[in-house]
């Protein structure tokens, strides 16, 4: 399976086929060493891409003790937003109407939002304005055990979360996204239903 069919099955296929059938969407998957797009329809991908930028790889290198700092977030949103500037044009002229979101990252916000009150449990959408509250909840709790205690956050994703909201946002800025849904597919559930239609 080459990797930009293996892409593919694993964010875009699952998205389309439950979320927007016969409509481009644009998918990412914020992991930990990198971050992958596609926009893609029920037939095709489209464009499809793979950045260098993951919250692992993100805190490693500018979070490397786990402290928020003014110079490290405005360092590390500056790269990120330079990352996604690069593929903006390709994303934008493949053109996609809605934009899925899967892995830690995404999911960590939907449940803060829900857990801080701006969403119902239950919904598997936020919004830009929902992002911004959470990323400014996020990198305001300077050190990791503030963070801990955030309503919502998984104690195993406290250390990695301020880069994850700093990539999210910026691909929300760069790409104009006005709100993201949350899937819970990954590529063994993708590769299922790509084999069942």
């Amino acid at each position: 399976m080459t990797g930009k069919r293996k892409l593919y099955i694993s964010i875009g296929q699952p998205g389309i086929l439950c979320n927007s059938k016969n409509k481009n969407v644009l998918c990412v998957d914020i992991g930990g060493g990198s971050t992958e797009f596609i926009v893609g329809n029920d037939v095709n991908p489209i464009f499809s891409t793979r950045l260098r930028m993951g919250a692992v790889r993100f805190t490693r290198e500018v979070f490397p003790d786990y402290v928020v700092r003014k110079n490290n977030v405005i360092a590390a949103s500056h790269y990120a937003g330079g990352m996604v500037e690069a593929i903006k044009n390709e994303v934008l002229t493949a053109g996609y109407e809605t934009a899925i979101f899967s892995a830690g990252t995404a999911k960590s916000v939907l449940s803060m939002a829900a857990a801080n009150g701006l969403i119902k449990p239950e919904e598997k959408v936020f919004t830009y304005s929902h992002l911004t509250k959470i990323h400014d909840l996020v990198l305001s709790r300077k050190e990791m055990d503030d963070r801990l205690v955030i309503p919502g956050l998984e104690a195993k994703r406290a250390d990695v979360v301020v880069a994850g909201v700093i990539i999210l946002k910026a691909i929300f800025d760069k790409l104009e996204i006005k709100e993201g849904y949350y899937s819970e597919y990954a590529l063994r559930e993708g590769v299922l239903l790509a084999v069942m239609q």
